[in-house]
């Protein structure tokens, strides 16, 4: 079985920083807000597991019950 994890804020700071060390062990699935540099770690972290970018993730605060 493959392990996944959702990184949120993935494209910069902590949560990009989170992002490459959990791909070193999972599918990594990355999520930002403002997606500009998610390509960038989208690359950095393929070469450990596959990874997938969510470009346009609904802000969840938004959502309606």
């Amino acid at each position: 079985m493959t392990e996944v994890a959702v990184v949120t804020g993935a494209a910069s700071g902590i949560g990009r920083g989170i992002a490459h060390r959990l791909a070193q062990d999972y599918t990594v699935i990355l999520v930002d807000l403002n997606p500009t540099n998610l390509p960038i770690v989208e690359t950095d972290t393929r070469h450990f597991h596959f990874s997938e970018m969510w470009e346009n993730a609904p802000h969840i605060s938004k959502l309606e019950n």
